[in-house]
């Protein structure tokens, strides 16, 4: 009886003990997650990325966001994976998953684009899918460089990645934070 309350007391301790231990960091992100853009006094601080035309947007207005979503309407934040360095849309057609990739030969912010497997596979420059990691202070990047976001002429914001050293007048270095969602949608992101 004593043997018995002690091994069933040790596996409990050892369950406990488990349960505290916090996870890693990139096995948090893993998980379904929006960004939010931080540029002290830029006028997208503190706004979530949305998704349109293969391309990662900021302040795009709500009744010109397409995204077809499972449930509610398309106006919502962009919702992110990531898994095994590689960064993927959460959308509802999962055997052609939308993946996001950077052309290290490109300009920014022309240079990051969202594409499925079906559809719209870059066929020309240097598109790289692998590279995304969580970087300082939990911000997720592509090979540990800065995010940019360059005005269109409407005033919405296209974002890209800093590849190379000179970045355009138009275009601001941004943070982008992962938000994590517990209850997010799936959404199938415009293509063009």
């Amino acid at each position: 009886m004593q043997l018995t309350a002690l091994s069933l007391l040790a596996s409990v301790a050892s369950v406990s003990a488990a349960a505290l231990t916090p996870k890693d960091t990139n096995e948090l992100f893993e998980n379904k997650f929006t960004l939010v853009a931080e540029r002290r006094g830029a006028p997208f601080d503190g706004q979530f990325v949305t998704a349109s035309k293969s391309s990662l947007r900021l302040l795009v207005p709500s009744e010109k966001r397409d995204a077809q979503c499972t449930k509610g309407s398309g106006d919502q934040p962009a919702v992110l994976i990531r898994k095994h360095h590689e960064l993927f849309l959460y959308n509802s057609d999962e055997d052609f998953p939308q993946q996001l990739a950077v052309n290290t030969l490109a300009e920014n912010p022309n240079n990051l684009k969202y594409f499925s497997h079906l559809n719209n596979v870059p066929d020309h420059g240097n598109w790289e899918t692998m590279g995304w990691d969580i970087g300082r202070q939990s911000r997720i990047q592509f090979y540990d460089r800065p995010w940019v976001a360059c005005q269109e002429p409407d005033g919405t914001y296209k974002v890209g990645v800093a590849w190379k050293k000179t970045i355009d007048s138009s275009c601001l270095t941004i943070r982008l934070l992962p938000e994590h969602q517990y209850y997010a949608t799936k959404c199938q992101y415009s293509e063009e």
